[in-house]
């Protein structure tokens, strides 16, 4: 073990000597990469570790690193991660050419999340892991791309959130508010292509309070960093006039089930590029960036 020990030392020592002469860049704009050149190990340097086999030892740590500090964000879920390497000198500098993580049924503030594949978008990133929390010293600029399901989308309406947003809703005619509705008991499920909801509909005109069972469908769309439910259409079919007469007069529409920027720090950003029901499955896609210099 001594001796593995001293070689290990060595091949380090020796990476050093390889160094390609660069200097770190200033912080870069939201989604960008870095604009400098970092140093990392000279390609001999990096081919002595590889033949000794130091890079898999340091690869293996270096996920265990990362997927210690992002279990650490998340309150459920399961992670894994995979890291591609330059060199092990490299990576105990925590300097790392890319990255992959995936994770099942996640849980983060009202967001839950059946599967999650994010990839690294640039071909460095250099962090700080020795610092707790650790800390960026390049940029960091991730693609990804998640799937909810019913049991994950199900939760989703369950928070506080998602219940408020459908409360004390307007009932106009004209100029005229005649009312007002909240929803309860709310029953979501995807199927066909469709969001499609049953629910209490709870109309209120001071001093009366009237309750009916409601099926509904409506689509789902991005507007300014919100996922919103829009383009409803109620679907039950022996509503009376009067029921008709309400929903048709609801000012319903572009209801927000989350607003990214709630989650989002001062210094990173995160976007949804596109988001679509197809079966029975919700999938989105997108990139999220965090500014050097910071933590995680």
């Amino acid at each position: 073990m001594k001796k593995i020990s001293i070689i290990f030392a060595f091949v380090i020592i020796f990476s050093m000597f390889f160094q390609v002469i660069a200097f770190s860049s200033p912080n870069t704009a939201p989604n960008t990469c870095s604009s400098g050149v970092y140093p990392i190990s000279s390609s001999v340097s990096r081919g002595i570790q590889r033949i000794l086999g130091f890079n898999i030892l340091t690869t293996w740590a270096a996920e265990a690193i990362i997927k210690n500090q992002i279990s650490k964000l998340i309150q459920k879920g399961s992670v894994k991660v995979s890291v591609k390497a330059y060199s092990a000198g490299d990576l105990l500098a925590g300097k790392v050419k890319g990255f992959e993580i995936t994770g099942k049924n996640l849980v983060y503030s009202d967001i839950y999340i059946s599967s999650l594949k994010a990839q690294s978008l640039c071909d460095f990133t250099y962090f700080n892991y020795k610092k707790n929390p650790a800390m960026l010293n390049s940029p960091l600029f991730v693609k990804y791309e998640a799937e909810i399901k019913n049991n994950e989308f199900q939760k989703i309406f369950a928070s506080d959130t998602l219940k408020d947003s459908l409360q004390g809703i307007p009932v106009n005619m004209g100029f005229f508010k005649i009312g007002e509705v909240d929803f309860t008991d709310l029953k979501p499920s995807i199927a066909n292509n469709k969001i499609n909801m049953k629910a209490k509909l709870v109309y209120k005109k001071t001093p009366f309070v009237f309750t009916f069972p409601i099926s509904f469908e409506t689509a789902i769309k991005i507007k300014n960093d919100k996922i919103l439910l829009t383009n409803f259409k109620f679907t039950t079919d022996d509503e009376s006039d009067d029921l008709k007469f309400i929903t048709n007069s609801i000012e319903l529409n572009n209801i927000n089930i989350f607003d990214l920027k709630t989650v989002e720090k001062e210094d990173s950003d995160i976007n949804v590029k596109k988001i679509k029901v197809v079966n029975d499955k919700i999938f989105i896609e997108g990139t999220f960036w965090q500014q050097q210099n910071t933590t995680f």
